[in-house]
């Protein structure tokens, strides 16, 4: 992930992030998490969020995942959510260039808040499992 995040051509979120090396974690910024991740919710909805908010570990973020050759035949569909400030919509096209089938939804980084039924209708359609 950090590797994406060097091919940026757009940071947002990473500039918002301090790297605690002593404790191997990415903090968050709060302050930061409404503008970023919650910019068409509520402030109800971004009050209930943040509660659950935490410093997330660094070593995910710096090793490349190999998931095998099957993972190739599985169809992959990929959500964008056209008003995400965390990471610019160029970046995640980038990003998104393996999967079959890419969806548009006019929200925030967190439509499951911002746009729950639309999110729900989409993944309702895409839900469909053929033999691979």
């Amino acid at each position: 992930m950090l590797e994406e995040e060097q091919k940026s051509q757009f940071p947002s979120v990473a500039l918002k992030v301090k790297i605690d090396e002593k404790n191997y974690s990415i903090n968050l910024d709060i302050q930061h998490c409404a503008e970023l991740f919650y910019n068409n919710c509520t402030a109800e909805d971004i009050k209930f969020a943040s509660k659950f908010l935490h410093n997330q570990p660094l070593l995910p973020f710096t090793f490349r995942v190999s998931l095998g050759e099957n993972f190739d035949r599985i169809p992959k569909t990929y959500i964008e959510c056209l008003q995400d400030m965390a990471i610019h919509i160029e970046d995640r096209r980038r990003m998104n260039i393996m999967c079959d089938n890419i969806q548009s939804i006019n929200t925030d980084h967190s439509p499951f808040f911002s746009a729950p039924e639309e999110l729900s209708r989409i993944l309702d359609n895409i839900m469909v499992f053929d033999d691979v």
